[in-house]
């Protein structure tokens, strides 16, 4: 949680925020490193499920108040789509990726970063794993590789057409 100032300047008040959670049933939010919400020191909040259902996580910092709905699903993750813009891609040019994963539940999450990214074949496109570019495609060399994006075991795949100029 960020705080931005009037100067624009930036700084981060997760562990100095007051956290809750108004269904403390279905989760509860605590700052990490063992801190109680709201105690410091912490800079990561962290939402700990319970039961399925929904809430709504609030922080307030200096009489400001954020919030956001957090819903904790009883699915199991059954399926994950991976998509792009297009299936056809020349060489040398990229394309964000994006997993889908859908629970027994029909609730369906965004995986694209929490995924581990493949090519079937790395000579004509590659995919990204790295942190600030995850699930971006990169184009190499003309070919047909199937792009697999796999997460707790289940794995979602897109075959490309690698096209050359």
């Amino acid at each position: 949680l960020y705080a931005i100032y009037d100067d624009g300047s930036k700084s981060n008040v997760t562990g100095s925020a007051t956290w809750s959670s108004s269904t403390a049933s279905v989760a509860t939010i605590a700052i990490s490193g063992g801190g109680a919400a709201g105690g410091g020191g912490g800079n990561t909040a962290v939402a700990t499920p319970l039961t399925a259902g929904t809430t709504t996580i609030t922080a307030t910092y200096a009489g400001q108040t954020a919030s956001t709905t957090l819903t904790v699903s009883s699915g199991t993750l059954s399926s994950i789509a991976v998509t792009g813009t297009s299936t056809s891609i020349a060489v040398g040019a990229t394309e964000q990726l994006t997993a889908t994963g859908t629970y027994s539940d029909n609730l369906t999450e965004d995986l694209t970063s929490s995924a581990i990214w493949l090519s079937s074949s790395d000579a004509s496109a590659t995919v990204s794993n790295a942190t600030a570019s995850v699930g971006l495609l990169t184009a190499v060399a003309a070919g047909s590789p199937t792009i697999s994006a796999e997460y707790k075991g289940v794995t979602g795949t897109l075959s490309i057409q690698v096209t050359s100029n």
